[in-house]
């Protein structure tokens, strides 16, 4: 199921989100109830804002109030997810990818925690750990269309990334003699175990923003 993004009337969210933050900041007591309806409440209204700006391409500000709703509400991986889809949608694949693991590590049963992580590792040049965390919504969900849809073309980039590696290992080991002669049959010996390649280049699928 995707996320969608909810527009509210922008005018009048501005001030409410703002108002409801400073509030919720304002009771400093964890134990109060009120306090923590006040902080939901305002962490909701900012999220909201969020969805709002994203829906409008203003992805960095959206970030910054999910920002402020994660100050009131630190464990909501939702919060988290969605700051992943936004720094995918800017190209910063790192934080994305480090937005939506602390998605799921926080909700490990959610399966669109785990396919915004899959976007963000394939993003970043590694479709065999994007395979894993698709093959995680599977097995939550199975009949999840998305993750179905896009299983075949990761399925097909690890093959590609297994064969890549596996032809440079092969390369390395046909100029083995060569490099023994040149730089002696330790350090030889020692570049064909610790060599590898670096990650492929970034491929980018379908996004949910």
């Amino acid at each position: 199921m995707s996320v969608k993004f909810s527009v509210l009337n922008k005018k009048r969210k501005l001030n409410t989100a703002a108002a409801a933050f400073e509030e919720g900041e304002a009771d400093s007591s964890p134990s109060d109830p009120r306090s923590q309806e006040q902080k939901l409440a305002a962490s909701d209204l900012l999220k909201q804002e969020g969805n709002s700006l994203a829906e409008d391409g203003k992805y960095s500000t959206a970030i910054q109030r999910w920002d402020q709703a994660l100050a009131l509400t630190p464990d909501t991986a939702a919060l988290y997810e969605l700051k992943a889809q936004a720094f995918l949608a800017l190209n910063n694949t790192w934080p994305a990818v480090q937005s939506a693991t602390k998605a799921v590590e926080l909700d490990q049963e959610w399966p669109d925690g785990h396919l915004t992580l899959a976007r963000a590792q394939l993003n970043y040049g590694e479709p065999e750990l994007a395979l894993m965390s698709l093959r995680k919504v599977l097995g939550l969900e199975p009949d999840h269309q998305e993750a179905l849809d896009e299983l075949r073309e990761v399925q097909q980039l690890a093959i590609e990334e297994r064969k890549k590696i596996a032809e440079g290992q092969q390369q390395l080991y046909d100029d083995l003699p060569i490099l023994k002669v040149l730089m002696g049959m330790d350090s030889a010996l020692s570049l064909s175990l610790g060599w590898h390649l670096p990650a492929s280049s970034p491929h980018v699928i379908g996004r949910r923003l």
